[in-house]
Order: C-alpha cells, then sequence, then structure tokens
C-alpha cells in the first residue's frame, strides 16, 4: 500500500497528474478492501487524488474527493481548503470565500486561507461579476430592440446568421446573449482556441457584435445607439477576458505529460 501511495505522490510532483490519479486511486481500493483500515491515509489520499483533478481541469471530480475528505473529517484543513480552491476554479466565488473563511478560523496561522479570502472577495467584487457594473442582459436587449426597430429601414445592415451559445457547452446559459445560428463551420473554427476557452458561450457573442459592427451595410448607414450598444458590450466581454487571463484557472491551462 505504502509503495503505492508513494508511487502516486512521485507522478504528482513530476506533474504527472493523469498517472498519480490511477495510482491513488488503485491505493484507495487497496485500503477500502481492509489491508490498512487508517481514516487518516484514506482522506490524505482523497484530498491528493483532488489536487490532480483539479490540475488536469476536472473540477467535478476534485469537489467529490474533497467532499469525501471531509465527511470523514469535517475539520480537516487540507479537505477545507481543497474545496475553497474547487469552488473558485468553478467561478463558485461566493461559496470558495465561505470555506476559505472556515478554514481561517479552524487555521488562522496559514497564510493560504487569508489569500485565497482575498482572491475570493476579489473576484466577487471585481466589475465584471457586477451586475450594476454592467448588464448583459441589457446589451441583448437593446441589440434586438434596435434590430427590429430598423428592420424596415435602408440603414439596416443585411441581416446575418446569428451565432449560437451551445458550444458543446450548457445550452441557454445565464452568462450567454443568447444569440443563435446554424454556422457550425464558425463553431468548428473557435473551438479550442485560448479567447474560447478564456470566455466560454460568451466567445460566441463577442464574435457577433465584433461581425456586426463590421458589417458593411451597417458602416454605411451607421446607428449612433446601436454602436454605443456594441461598445458596451465589447468592452464588458475584453474585462472578463483579461480578468480569467489574469486569473489563469486550471481548466485553462495545459495539462503537464
Amino acid at each position: 500500500f505504502q509503495s503505492i501511495a508513494a508511487e502516486a505522490d512521485s507522478h504528482a510532483r513530476k506533474g504527472q497528474y493523469d498517472k498519480a490519479v490511477d495510482f491513488y486511486t488503485l491505493a484507495l481500493i487497496i485500503h477500502n478492501k481492509g489491508i490498512d483500515p487508517s481514516k487518516n491515509i484514506d482522506k490524505a489520499l482523497l484530498v491528493s487524488r483532488s489536487e490532480c483533478y483539479l490540475k488536469l481541469g476536472n473540477t467535478e471530480s476534485s469537489l467529490e474527493d474533497a467532499n469525501k475528505a471531509l465527511r470523514i473529517d469535517p475539520n480537516y484543513c487540507k479537505a477545507i481548503y481543497q474545496k475553497a480552491e474547487t469552488l473558485y476554479m468553478m467561478s463558485d466565488f461566493e461559496m470558495a470565500l465561505v470555506f476559505f473563511h472556515r478554514g481561517n478560523q479552524l487555521r488562522p496561522e496559514l497564510p493560504e486561507f487569508s489569500l485565497g479570502i482575498h482572491k475570493a472577495q476579489e473576484a466577487i467584487n471585481n466589475s465584471i461579476g457586477n451586475p450594476k457594473e454592467c448588464h448583459i442582459q441589457d446589451i441583448k436587449d437593446k441589440v434586438k430592440k434596435s434590430q427590429r426597430g430598423k428592420s424596415n429601414r435602408k440603414s439596416t445592415p443585411t441581416k446575418k446568421a446569428e451565432p449560437t451559445t451551445s458550444i458543446s457547452i450548457k445550452k441557454n446559459s445565464k452568462d450567454s446573449l443568447g444569440f443563435k445560428s446554424d454556422t457550425s463551420e464558425f463553431l468548428n473554427k473557435i473551438n479550442g482556441g485560448e479567447d474560447y476557452q478564456l470566455l466560454g458561450e460568451l466567445y460566441v457573442d463577442k464574435q457577433y457584435l465584433i461581425d456586426f459592427a463590421n458589417d458593411k451595410s451597417f458602416n454605411t448607414h451607421p446607428n449612433e445607439e446601436i454602436n454605443k450598444i456594441i461598445d458596451e458590450g465589447l468592452k464588458y466581454l475584453k474585462e472578463r477576458e483579461d480578468f480569467w487571463r489574469q486569473q489563469n484557472p486550471l481548466y485553462v491551462r495545459k495539462s503537464t505529460k
């Protein structure tokens, strides 16, 4: 058992997280069969595997292992920190803050909890996450309303196929502007790019606004109101993209092989 756990730790230190997960899983199987019934080892292995899952961008499995460890020991600080980190990477900043505070109350001398509190509060208070700073739903409504209002005028740009925001993620996401399209070629082109990984579904909304602003018919007969709406939307999306690039979330990184 100990040699398998040590092998898992070795792979984790080398950044070989896939292999580390396999060995941690094997060690847990052996543990659960009663070869080594130590609960302390069990919860430590769960947290270690959770860390590897998070490095690989598998936040759901990471959270599951952290929760299992906390069911064994609700005051296990490593599990509390791991759950907080996972929630943060899942963009659940409010719940992440709760667990960073919980860990800080148990172990106030550990700097990782105070740093976690700070970054979670920063994320919550960041303007891109504050609906008072930029109402993305309002932008969507204004663009569509302006399009309908100009639909019978010559100044209206040629109607373009509107991109969808259901690119192999959640359909009708609350963060999406909700534009739709059958442009599969466009969707295939953007999948996998850095900007797409940073913005997710909102990348398509960004491209829609850019294409609309560059439409020849629209540039020939510009509309100040629509221009203002588009600028507001692009500014919001740029801030969101910069924020996630700065945070460098683990699911954007390439896993080390």
